[in-house]
């Protein structure tokens, strides 16, 4: 007979007493779900664990070889609650090239806050990173780009 300590139930029944199968109610795989589910919700507070779009646009003036195509994609990850990174890219698909691209990374650090976007544009690559303290956010230390930082949120 398994040592039971007190608080605990023996192995197979739930608190009640009944019996507990495999997939029924109650199960171990069930709670264990019931748990997983109720931590995804809470860590992230009303937001989707990702998120992901993609857009095409096609613009042409009078002359229909002046006719542009253009594709973006954009994911957008909620890998904790205190963890985010986002990812941008513009594609022109006429010219066959990638025309920007952007990666954002931002921590939660309690009380602080961070941050990292580096862009791909016009054949260059800019930077932004910021620390600040949440409560006073006037109260920071940056460096980069200081107009890459309306990038994530």
């Amino acid at each position: 007979m398994p040592l039971n300590l007190p608080g605990q139930h023996p192995v197979g029944r739930n608190e009640s007493g009944k019996d507990r199968t495999a997939g029924g109610p109650g199960s171990p795989a069930d709670e264990l779900r019931r748990e997983l589910t109720e931590r995804s919700t809470t860590d992230r507070v009303g937001r989707r664990p990702w998120d992901a779009s993609t857009t095409f646009r096609y613009s042409r003036g009078s002359d229909p070889s002046d006719a542009t195509y253009w594709i973006d994609l954009k994911l957008a990850l909620s890998l904790t609650a205190h963890w985010r990174v986002n990812y941008k890219i513009h594609y022109d698909l006429s010219g066959e090239e990638v025309a920007s691209q952007e990666y954002a990374v931002y921590r939660d650090l309690h009380c602080w806050e961070a941050r990292f976007v580096s862009r791909y544009y016009n054949e260059e690559w800019e930077y932004y990173f910021r620390i600040s303290i949440k409560a006073l956010p006037e109260i920071q230390g940056e460096a980069g780009s200081r107009h890459l930082d309306r990038t994530i949120r």
